[in-house]
C-alpha cells in the first residue's frame, strides 16, 4: 500500500523557538516526510518560525494548550493520522533520529518492518549528548554543531517508531506504546527490547538526546517546565540545579561527530515525498485484490476518502463498487484479533463516510461481543474498558 506518506513524525513543542529551525531541517532532508508539530502554549515565536513550513505542506501545526499535555498529543496524533502514515515516530525537540549506515531514515524503516511479522513498533534507545562543559547559551550555532560529546554507553530510555495501524495507544510514559493483540515492539536487533546481553543496541540506529545543551539552557528549560510536566520537579534556585537530574544527562565521555555530519550531508539532498496521485490509484488497485487484508482496506478506504475530490465521477462509482466487494472479501475471512480490534477502533469513520450502516453495526457488535468475552477471559481489562467506549459511539451513531 503506498501512503500520502511513507514516515511521519509528532512532536509537542514548548517555547522551542531557538531550536525548531535545525530540528525540522535535519528530520525533513533524512527522510521524514510530514511533522506532526503540536504547540503546548508557546509564548515565544514557535508559531512564526514554522509557518513556512505549514506553508510548503512539510509541517501540520497544531496549538494544543494546557498541562500534562504529551501523552494526549500523542493519542491525538495517533488517531487522526493512523492511515495518513504507513510509519510514525514520536519523539521531542531535543531529539535526533540517526541511522548509523547514514541512510534515509525512511528507508530504515521500510526496512526494518518489512521481514517482520506480528512487529508493531521499533524501540529506539538514547545515546545523551552532554553540554560539552558549556556554561552559557550560544545561538550563532546550532545544537548538532555545538554539543558533540556523549556518554560511552546506550541509555535504557527509548523512544518508539510504530506501524499505527497495529498500535492502540501510548503507555503512562512517552517512551512506549501499547499495541493490539499478537504485536508487540523489538529493538533494532528484532529482539525484545533490552533482552541482548551483548548490549549492542544503538549500532544500527539511535537518538542522539540533547537533554541539558548549556547549563544555561537547562536551567532555563526545567524552570519554564514541558509539555510533560507542568513544573520540572528540579530544583532551580541561585544556579543550583538538582545533580541527580543534571548529572545524568550531561554525559561527555566519547567525542561523536556523526549526527552533525549526517546533517549536512543531508541538507543540500533533494528527498522524494509521495505523490497523492500514486496513492489514490495504489489504493484502489488494492481493492482487487481477493487476499486483501483488514489493514490493507482500512488504509486504501481511508485515502480514497480524503483524496476523493481528485476523482471523476465515474472513478468515484467505480471506487464505491469497489469498496463494497472488498468489504465482503475480507469480513468474510478468518480474521485475526488484531484485524477486528483495528476495525472497532474504525467503525465511527466507516459510518461517516457513508458505509451500509444496518451492515456496519451488525458486524460490529458481533465482534464486539467476540472481543468482550476475550479480553475478560485473558483478564484485559484495560482493553475491555477502551471497546466500552467504542460501543457508546456505535450507540450514538
Amino acid at each position: 500500500m503506498v501512503y500520502p506518506y511513507t514516515l511521519g513524525v509528532v512532536v509537542i513543542m514548548k517555547n522551542e523557538a531557538p531550536y525548531v529551525k535545525e530540528w525540522l531541517d535535519y528530520h525533513l532532508n533524512a527522510g521524514v516526510d510530514i511533522v506532526y508539530l503540536y504547540d503546548n502554549d508557546s509564548t515565544d515565536n514557535l508559531e512564526e518560525l514554522v509557518s513556512p513550513y505549514t506553508l510548503k505542506g512539510l509541517v501540520v501545526y497544531h496549538k494544543f494548550p494546557g498541562d500534562y499535555r504529551q501523552l494526549p498529543c500523542y493519542h491525538d496524533a495517533l488517531t487522526k493520522y493512523r492511515f495518513s502514515c504507513k510509519y510514525l515516530a514520536f519523539i521531542d525537540a531535543d531529539e535526533f533520529i540517526y541511522p548509523t549506515n547514514n541512510g534515509s531514515i525512511k528507508e530504515f524503516a521500510e526496512n526494518y518492518f518489512s521481514d517482520k511479522e506480528n512487529i508493531g513498533g521499533l524501540i529506539i534507545p538514547w545515546y545523551l549528548f552532554g553540554s560539552n562543559g558549556e556554561e552559557k547559551a550560544d545561538f550563532s550555532r546550532g545544537v548538532l554543531e555545538r554539543f558533540q560529546r556523549r556518554g560511552a554507553k546506550v541509555e535504557e530510555s527509548c523512544k518508539s517508531l510504530v506501524n499505527p495501524r497495529l498500535t492502540y495507544g501510548v503507555l503512562n510514559t512517552p517512551h512506549q506504546f501499547l499495541f493490539f493483540n499478537g504485536i508487540s515492539h523489538r529493538d533494532e536487533n528484532g529482539n525484545p527490547y533490552l533482552e541482548d546481553e551483548s548490549k549492542s543496541l544503538g549500532e544500527k540506529i539511535f537518538i542522539a538526546h540533547y537533554g541539558v545543551k548549556s547549563k544555561e539552557e537547562y536551567l532555563k528549560r526545567v524552570a519554564q517546565g514541558d509539555a510533560f510536566y507542568k513544573k520540572r520537579d528540579v530544583m532551580v534556585k541561585d544556579g543550583l540545579v538538582d545533580p541527580v537530574d543534571y548529572n545524568y544527562k550531561n554525559k561527555n565521555e566519547v567525542e561523536d561527530g556523526r549526527v552533525y555530519n549526517y546533517y549536512l550531508k543531508n541538507l543540500n539532498t533533494p528527498h522524494p515525498r509521495n505523490n497523492i496521485a500514486d496513492c489514490l490509484l495504489n489504493a484502489a488497485d488494492f481493492l482487487n485484490n481477493d487476499d486483501i487484508k483488514m489493514e490493507d482496506y482500512l488504509s486504501a478506504f481511508h485515502i480514497l476518502c480524503t483524496g476523493g475530490n481528485l476523482l471523476s465521477k465515474e472513478s468515484v462509482e467505480e471506487v464505491n463498487l469497489r469498496l463494497n466487494k472488498a468489504f465482503n472479501i475480507v469480513t468474510q475471512k478468518n480474521l485475526k484479533i488484531h484485524e477486528v480490534e483495528l476495525f472497532m477502533q474504525d467503525v465511527p469513520f466507516l459510518l461517516q463516510q457513508g458505509m451500509n450502516r444496518d451492515i456496519v453495526l451488525k458486524l460490529a457488535k458481533q465482534f464486539y461481543d467476540w472481543l468482550e468475552q476475550i479480553y475478560l477471559a485473558n483478564k484485559a481489562f484495560t482493553k475491555a474498558a477502551l471497546l466500552r467506549i467504542n460501543k457508546k459511539w456505535f450507540d450514538i451513531l
